[in-house]
């Protein structure tokens, strides 16, 4: 039913609409950074209608190490509808997809970026053309020290005619190399507990894939295994259940 109710929201099983889709479709979906930085709402803005997904990461050394990117979308595109009411108005396009090496920044205040020709051409292939993404990474100071925030932002224009200008089902893939993971401080340090945490999600949730590689993804999910508090090297468990207990305490 999960799996059901993301694809419903991303629009993965859905190809024509009647009706615009940025009034259908919101999970996966990325604004236009030019809409975001002119909204009133602020900093809100980029909470509700993000134009950029990514993860944070901790790298084992910044090194200026180079990681590979790939970033997955699709567009939409207005169509004719015949003057029917309910015939679909709008038609997905693509899959888009770019893969590109984004080097990392040695220190912070400093953005680099990738993979804006790449996104431009395939973007254009589809028909997209004036709608345009990127990769960027940036360092930002943590708890621990440095923390590497790499994302994929959508920088097309507010407005095109025909199109809207939104990426939709939105993923990004980074192979980023040895990382260290984050500590989760607000957990007590219990062996009930493994505070590891092996990355952040920017705007949405993270999953570790590889040993190096993460994904973003848009609904966070976890099955917490119950624990077992018996140290197997003492040999096998004593029989503690009530039965036995009530015949021999």
């Amino acid at each position: 039913m999960l799996e059901r109710v993301v694809a419903d929201a991303r629009g993965d099983r859905v190809h024509e609409l009647a009706v615009a889709p940025a009034g259908r479709l919101w999970l996966g979906r990325l604004a236009p950074e030019i809409v975001v930085q002119q909204s009133r709402l602020g900093e809100r803005s980029e909470r509700l209608e993000p134009c950029e997904t990514g993860l944070r990461l901790r790298l084992s050394e910044f090194d200026g190490r180079t990681v590979r990117c790939t970033g997955r979308f699709v567009v939409w595109h207005e169509i004719d509808s015949n003057g029917e009411a309910d015939s679909p108005k709008w038609r997905k396009r693509g899959p888009v997809e770019v893969t590109a090496d984004l080097p990392t920044p040695r220190s912070t205040g400093t953005i680099e970026s990738a993979g804006l020709d790449d996104f431009a051409a395939a973007l254009g292939a589809v028909g997209a053309n004036g709608m345009i993404c990127e990769f960027h990474a940036e360092l930002e100071t943590g708890k621990d020290g440095h923390e590497l925030v790499v994302t994929l932002v959508n920088l097309s224009p507010e407005e095109l005619p025909r199109w809207d200008t939104n990426v939709y089902e939105a993923s990004l893939v980074v192979d980023a190399g040895e990382t260290l993971p984050f500590t989760l401080d607000n957990l007590p340090d219990s062996f009930r507990y493994d505070r590891r945490v092996s990355a952040y999600g920017v705007n949405g949730s993270v999953e570790q894939v590889y040993d190096t590689t993460f994904c973003t993804t848009d609904v966070a999910v976890c099955d917490q295994p119950r624990p077992t508090y018996w140290d197997n090297d003492l040999g096998p468990p004593p029989d503690i259940t009530f039965t036995n207990l009530a015949a021999d305490p």
